[in-house]
């Protein structure tokens, strides 16, 4: 079980050093990444780390989709109660029958021992986790796009663990 640490945290200091990790490891110069940070976005109640790990297993699957000359863009946007995210690749796209089960654990499009289908089974848990939503938008030839709403305020985790419904839709 993975331990939540509840702190203030600017989310866009949050994309900044993400950024920064990917530009370190794994973009090989045939990727470009660009922000769109507002500028008022609120300090959200929230854990740093998992915030972290969202954004590094949305845009490391949108790495490996990439083929060649790749745009990921993450911009970030204050909306009422809540931060949005949004991190749009170019790559490919997904058919629906993808998108039905991209959230699934141990689902996956990768070539064998190229992954092992729990990043974004990892990253929905931890999104709802935090008491956000996650949907995704994708069709083949146009590219993804994964909006994330992060509230100001964590639930917690009493709250969390049994307030929600694992069976809502995530996908429009």
């Amino acid at each position: 079980r993975v331990e939540t640490t509840i702190e203030e945290v600017d989310l866009n200091r949050v994309v900044r050093e993400v950024i920064t990790f990917l530009e370190n490891e794994s973009l090989h110069n045939r990727i470009q990444v660009t922000t769109r940070l507002d500028g008022q976005v609120p300090r959200v109640l929230s854990d740093r780390g998992q915030l972290q790990q969202i954004l590094l297993n949305i845009t490391n699957n949108a790495i490996d989709a990439i083929v060649y000359d790749g745009i990921i863009e993450i911009a970030t946007a204050a909306c009422g109660d809540y931060v949005r995210i949004t991190i749009r690749d170019n790559g490919p796209g997904m058919p629906p029958k993808v998108l039905e089960h991209i959230f699934e654990p141990f689902f996956t499009t990768k070539a064998q021992g190229k992954g092992t289908g729990l990043g974004l089974f990892i990253t929905y848990g931890l999104v709802r986790k935090l008491g956000g939503t996650i949907t995704v938008d994708s069709a083949v030839g146009q590219g993804t796009v994964f909006t994330i709403m992060i509230p100001l305020s964590a639930p917690s985790i009493e709250e969390n663990a049994h307030g929600h419904n694992e069976n809502s839709d995530h996908r429009r």
